[in-house]
């Protein structure tokens, strides 16, 4: 699957009518992963295939730990290598994970690093 992500470049009359696309491997299973996020802006839009519009979404707000564990994560740091380096237990980096795995809504950190790299949260 890819990700398309489109940035709105103009607007007339609130509708968008140019937009720049790039696409990248989606952080869902799932087909039908469209969203339009300005660079400078947290909050985004998804275009939903059923009702054919633009849905608005609340941006996600990631903490510097938050960042520095996906960050590790990316670079293949077990728990207990991310644990020993950022002075932290396992137990602790293990409740981190699972609560950033719920706020940015995928199954595995996998998919967590492939939605904050889309994202430019990385």
């Amino acid at each position: 699957m890819v990700n398309q992500h489109d940035s709105p470049i103009a607007e007339k009359s609130n509708t968008i009518w140019l937009a720049l696309c790039a696409l990248s491997i989606s952080s869902k299973k799932e087909a039908g992963n469209i969203i339009m996020q300005a660079s400078d802006m947290a909050d985004y839009y998804e275009y939903s295939l059923q009702k054919h519009i633009w849905i608005p979404q609340p941006g996600v707000s990631l903490t510097e730990r938050d960042k520095e564990i996906i960050r590790l994560s990316a670079q293949g740091y077990t728990i207990a290598q991310t644990a020993n380096m950022i002075c932290l237990s396992e137990e602790t980096i293990r409740s981190y994970r699972k609560a950033l795995l719920k706020k940015l809504n995928v199954g595995s950190m996998v998919e967590a690093v492939r939605f904050c790299m889309n994202r430019g949260y990385l």
